[in-house]
């Protein structure tokens, strides 16, 4: 387990500041990965990734650099009740095995996705690593976070992909994902923007769907 990042105690139990969650814990988060032992807060998904090898398209992204390779980075944890890809296996990478296999399919990006912002200790590592060797980092997520992270996200990512559901259906979010307020999605979507970074939005047709 390694050390986590935005928390704090309170009374008996942790609060952990890392997505809007809020979540006080005990034992565990709404995440599962993020647990309290010994009165602090740990990850237990540090350097654990399953990799996949896509194109751009295949990564949702139809308007940045078509037709280039891309390796997904995705973690297990999540901060909604219902994930739309289930990572159930992962494997330990070191910063530098992670480049080796990003070299071997010759990868222009790589993309961090499912749920980023869950892994962010690992993310954070890696992406500063990757940033220097002059890859092209995408930042994929639900944007269900801070939205002051924005300024070290865009610091090393150039593209931030965006996932919303059903349109963001007010009543989609509420009832399926039970989120409350949609409001400080697209708050820390704009702070993403305002870094500078190309945006791309991808949106997951439900039954709440408008047409």
């Amino acid at each position: 387990m390694q050390p986590a990042v935005f928390w704090t105690r309170e009374d008996k139990s942790i609060l952990c500041k890392l997505c809007l969650r809020r979540c006080k814990i005990t034992k565990a988060g709404f995440c599962k990965v993020r647990i309290v032992k010994d009165s602090k807060l740990y990850t237990k998904n540090y350097l654990k990734f399953q990799l996949e090898e896509k194109s751009v398209e295949e990564c949702n992204l139809f308007h940045f650099k078509p037709f280039t390779k891309s390796i997904e980075i995705s973690s297990i944890g999540y901060n909604f009740p219902k994930s739309y890809k289930n990572v159930k296996e992962t494997k330990k990478y070191t910063t530098e095995k992670l480049l080796s296999e990003i070299r071997k399919i010759k990868a222009e990006n790589v993309v961090f996705s499912f749920e980023p912002i869950i892994y962010f200790e690992s993310f954070y590592k890696v992406v500063k690593f990757i940033f220097r060797e002059g890859l092209n980092n995408i930042f994929s997520s639900n944007c269900y976070f801070p939205s002051q992270l924005a300024k070290i996200i865009g610091k090393y990512c150039s593209v931030a992909l965006i996932n919303i559901y059903s349109s963001l259906s007010e009543k989609y979010y509420k009832e399926e994902l039970n989120v409350e307020n949609i409001k400080p999605i697209i708050k820390t979507s704009l702070a993403l923007k305002k870094q500078g970074m190309h945006l791309e939005f991808v949106n997951y047709i439900t039954k709440y769907s408008d047409y």
